[in-house]
């Protein structure tokens, strides 16, 4: 009996010097970070119902990919603050005024690519979306590629993001405004 009490006392102790001690390991800081646009907003005299907005299963995470040589991992120090089809849905429905859910042509977009590649001397982001437009029995598809090359920087990986974002929301507008 005597044993059973002195091992709850000292379980007891133990919880209590590790509660109220200093961290051994430091505490990782994450920085979240969030797809961009530097646009004013895009107006047209139709409107457009964006259905779908879908993702390869390696970007249906708020984890950001890179690349190097031929393996693909993710930034330990850095998220997004949702997944690339959340961010990139958050960025349509703010600057497409006509993206209203109302229109009888639909849109529905998959993100294909993207990621930081190292795998060259002069490291890129890459993105690549596929869009769909269809309006009764008709449709129209386009690849939207980009590539933008960044010097070896934290800053400028998530500035080329949203450089080549900007660049695709604006192709994305002319594309559907034909």
């Amino acid at each position: 009996m005597r044993i059973r009490e002195l091992l709850k006392s000292m379980v007891g102790l133990t919880l209590l010097v590790v509660a109220c001690s200093p961290r051994i390991f430091p505490e990782e800081k994450i920085k979240l970070r969030a797809l961009d646009a530097d646009l004013a907003n895009f107006s047209a005299n139709f409107s457009v119902d964006l259905k779908d907005i879908d993702t390869e299963d390696y970007l249906a995470t708020d984890r950001i990919l890179y690349k190097k040589g031929n393996t693909f991992g993710y930034f330990i120090k850095n998220k997004w603050i949702c997944p690339p089809d959340c961010m990139i849905e958050r960025l349509l429905l703010r600057h497409f005024n006509y993206l209203n859910g109302k229109g009888s042509s639909e849109l529905y977009l998959k993100i294909i690519d993207l990621y930081a590649d190292f795998s060259e001397n002069i490291p890129k982001v890459i993105l690549t979306v596929r869009a769909e437009l269809k309006k009764d029995s008709s449709r129209k598809i386009r690849i939207f590629h980009y590539e933008k090359k960044f010097n070896n920087s934290e800053e400028a990986v998530f500035k080329a993001f949203n450089e080549v974002t900007t660049k695709f929301l604006r192709d994305l507008n002319e594309w559907l405004k034909k």
